[in-house]
This record gives C-alpha cells, sequence and structure tokens, in this order.
C-alpha cells in the first residue's frame, strides 16, 4: 500500500508539473520506451570498419547535391569561357581536407563529355616541388617529351578539354627552390586557356598561403574562385540520411534525448533532439564534411541484427578543447596543414628542423592520434583531432594569427 501511495504521489507531482494528465502518462511511457532501446543496442557495438566506408563513400555522394550555388559558379565560368567573353580559363576548387574537393571537380566535370568537350584528370601521386619533376610528371601524363615546348604543342593538338588537377598544395614544398614545379604548371596553363579550361582543386590553408605569395600565384590569373562552403547541420543530416537510407540503415536518435526534456510530445523531442546533434555536429567539425563522418562514427552504434544504428554524443569530441602542442609540434602540424601531408624528409625541410628533432614529435603526436599515415611514410592530421590542432594553431601560433 505504502509502495502503491507512493507511486500515486509521484504521479501527482508529474501532473502538476505537465500541465495534464495525459502529458504525464505519455512522458512516463516515453521515458520507458527510450530506456528499453538503449538496453537493446547496448549489445551491439562500433560501426565495422567496411561498413563505415560504404557509409562514408554514400554521405560523401549524398553531400555532392547540397551545393547547388558551387555549381552554378562553375558554370557560369564555363559559359563565359565557352563564349569567348574571358581570356581566362583556370578555375580553382578551395576547401579544406575532407570537403570533398577532388569528388565535386569530377562531379561537375565528367557530363560536359556529352558537350564535346574532354575531361582529362591530373593527381600528382608524389608532392612535385622541381620544374623538372612536373614537366616530367605532365610528359609522362600528356605523352609528350618533357620540355615546355613540346608540351605546348602537345596541347595545342589535343581537342578543347577540360583538365581537372588534383591537389595543386601538392605542387610545392614550403623551402627555399620549392616552387618551380607549381610555377611551371600554372604558365602552361595559362598559356593554353583558351583551348582548354583547367580546374585545380586546392587545400584552403594552401591557397591562403600561395595567395600571400603573389610571384607564386596570382589569383587575379583565375575566371574564377569557388571556396566550398563550411556545411551547415541541416546539409550534415540530409546527406547522412540519404546514405542510411541508400544502405538499409534505420538512425535510432532516440538516445540523444536527454531524461530530463522528455515531454509529452515525443515526435517533438525526438526533433529537437535530432536537430541539436547535427547543430553540434556541424560546430565541432567547423562544417567540414569529412570530420563530421569522423566524429559520426564515434557517435554511431550498430545494433546486433545489423539494421539500425544508434546516435549518441560523443564524449570529448564536441567540446571544442584545443589539442597540446610543443613548440615543434606545432611547427610540424602547420606545415602538415599547409601541404595536406608530408614525407619524413619533406616535412624536416619545410619545418628547418633536423630529423633528430622532428622524430621525437612524430612519436608522440603519432601515440595522441593526431598523426595518421593511411598512405605508408605520407603523414597527415587525423581528421578526428583536426578541429582542435586547428584550433591550437589560430590561438598559438604566429602563422594563424588571421585566418
Amino acid at each position: 500500500v505504502w509502495l502503491a501511495a507512493t507511486r500515486v504521489w509521484q504521479l501527482v507531482e508529474s501532473v502538476a508539473r505537465e500541465g495534464t494528465l495525459l502529458g504525464a502518462l505519455v512522458a512516463r511511457m516515453q521515458s520507458r520506451t527510450l530506456d528499453e532501446r538503449r538496453t537493446a543496442l547496448a549489445a551491439g557495438g562500433p560501426m565495422p570498419r567496411e561498413l563505415a566506408r560504404d557509409f562514408a563513400a554514400a554521405a560523401a555522394t549524398a553531400d555532392l547535391s547540397e551545393l547547388p550555388e558551387l555549381e552554378e559558379g562553375a558554370n557560369a565560368a564555363l559559359a563565359a569561357w565557352q563564349a569567348g567573353e574571358e581570356q581566362r580559363g583556370l578555375i580553382a576548387v578551395v576547401g579544406e581536407r575532407g570537403h570533398g574537393k577532388g569528388r565535386w571537380a569530377l562531379h561537375w566535370a565528367e557530363p560536359l563529355v556529352s558537350t564535346g568537350l574532354n575531361v582529362v584528370r591530373l593527381a600528382p601521386t608524389a608532392r612535385l616541388s622541381t620544374e623538372a619533376a612536373m614537366l616530367q610528371f605532365l610528359a609522362e601524363s600528356l605523352g609528350a617529351q618533357p620540355d615546355l615546348a613540346a608540351l605546348g604543342e602537345r596541347l595545342e593538338e589535343m581537342k578543347p578539354s577540360v583538365f581537372v588537377v588534383h591537389g595543386l598544395e601538392r605542387t610545392f614544398l614550403r623551402r627555399v627552390g620549392g616552387f618551380g614545379a607549381i610555377r611551371a604548371l600554372l604558365e602552361l596553363a595559362a598559356a593554353h586557356d583558351e583551348r582548354h579550361l583547367w580546374v585545380f582543386t586546392v587545400h584552403a590553408p594552401a591557397w591562403r598561403y600561395l595567395v600571400r605569395l603573389r610571384r607564386v600565384l596570382n589569383p587575379d590569373a583565375f575566371l574564377a574562385i569557388l571556396p566550398l562552403p563550411r556545411r551547415s547541420g541541416a546539409s550534415l543530416r540530409a546527406a547522412i540520411e540519404a546514405a542510411a537510407q541508400q544502405l538499409d540503415l534505420t538512425l535510432d536518435c532516440a538516445s540523444l534525448i536527454r531524461p530530463g526534456t522528455v515531454s509529452g510530445d515525443p515526435a517533438g523531442d525526438l526533433e529537437r533532439a535530432t536537430h541539436g546533434y547535427y547543430r553540434l555536429l556541424s560546430e565541432a567539425s567547423r562544417g567540414n564534411p569529412g570530420v563530421a563522418l569522423t566524429i559520426w562514427r564515434e557517435s554511431a552504434r550498430l545494433s546486433e541484427d545489423g539494421r539500425r544504428v544508434e546516435l549518441r554524443l560523443p564524449e570529448g569530441l564536441l567540446d571544442g578543447r584545443e589539442v597540446g602542442l610543443t613548440d615543434v609540434e606545432q611547427l610540424i602540424a602547420a606545415a602538415l596543414d599547409v601541404h595536406g601531408d608530408l614525407r619524413l624528409e619533406e616535412l624536416t625541410e619545410a619545418i628547418n628542423q633536423s630529423p633528430g628533432v622532428v622524430r621525437p614529435a612524430l612519436r608522440h603526436l603519432r601515440d595522441r592520434g593526431v598523426l595518421s599515415d593511411p598512405v605508408p611514410g605520407r603523414l597527415e592530421l587525423s581528421l578526428e583531432h583536426l578541429p582542435g590542432v586547428l584550433r591550437t594553431l589560430r590561438r598559438r601560433h604566429f602563422v594563424y594569427g588571421k585566418e
């Protein structure tokens, strides 16, 4: 009797708090449902690597449809170039690592084949920093001798084409004498941009750095500069939900609802929690879809049957913390941010430090997960820690005094 009376009194308090008996009953039932879902999903585990890779690819494809303004800008530049209204034929697609620059450029360019244009993809697999290295790369790609005159003749022989050049940041090294490759490439492209349209994808920090060096890259020589926008929470949500639908996965966001915020409106509670989650995801990733998907995978838990994905707020990833870095580690992080990736010998040249100084710092950064090398020997900042590293550099490193 005492227990029953206690429960009745608790219900009365709920009625007073919620305002209606129905609201209190619904809230209690909703809380029980949330607990049951959490218990059922606790038996699952992290998303397997293969599924995570497929999900990332599907989300990246869906993300391309979320950039209509970028496509409009590229189409306007193409129309002006084809009409002869512009003498320039260089386009820069600028974005952070993980923004999908290369995917978007090909997504835009490939349909142009139906208009009679060739689409030629150029993607250096190694860093090029000298003129000789760039001429050799272009000669192998175009089937010509490795000198400017022969390459120029070859370009004039080719039918009008759109050249998609991936990774302009991989055509220089921040050291004395490290800009011969990018100069040769841009000079050749500018000399033949009435016949061919050149689309360069470039890492945003590299673009900002190069623009400051006008003797290397003059932005006025470009017909269009297309910055990839930071993705909003709504944009990230649309891409992730489209990927889930494509892979026949159900996203369960019920665990995002804090028990203290449960009301008599289950659908409203779920929508508010889901909206808040994706807003935080956008803020934590700085609108970078690659970073956002990395954080999303950390917050995703796959059910035992492999069909339902529970989303939770991942601890430590949405709190905006900096990543502590020593002076040498700051130099390493700044160089990797500008170049995208570097080998050890390139890194030591870029920061003007000896291997004996750099190696211990690299080990420390690796142990903390700040560095990764998905391609053996090629170092880059891990996407998971990228926002925190950039936050640290902006606040502590002189190179990042202004964005």
